[in-house]
């Protein structure tokens, strides 16, 4: 299996946060470039129709602020800002990874 192979099936199992936030339907094996430009037309149209809203999910789904800001300079920032939604879910995603705490011993559990 190929770095992009990985990363796929690794963003399958955890993007449920992205998927309800927005209101998306899980689509099996969908490839993280396919999700980007599903979940950046939901994106173009809360900018054009609830700013507002928008900005609460980024904040609840913790996209930088100075990113968000810089997206705003790009061509498409639809595009941008979805990226940066996937960015930071990776994020977190990798560091749950590399920072999983251990599971207590079965006679120290509550």
């Amino acid at each position: 299996m190929n770095q992009e192979q990985q990363n796929n099936k690794q963003w399958y199992a955890s993007n449920k946060p992205i998927l309800d936030a927005f209101d998306l339907e899980r689509i099996p094996e969908i490839t993280l470039e396919n999700f980007i430009n599903m979940l950046s037309g939901k994106v173009q149209y809360m900018l054009d129709h609830n700013t507002e809203e928008l900005f609460s999910k980024l904040y609840r789904l913790d996209v930088a602020e100075e990113k968000i800001k810089e997206a705003f300079g790009h061509e498409n920032i639809a595009q941008k800002i979805a990226a940066l939604i996937v960015e930071r879910q990776l994020e977190k995603m990798d560091s749950r990874k590399n920072f999983k705490t251990p599971k207590p011993d079965d006679d120290l559990a509550w």
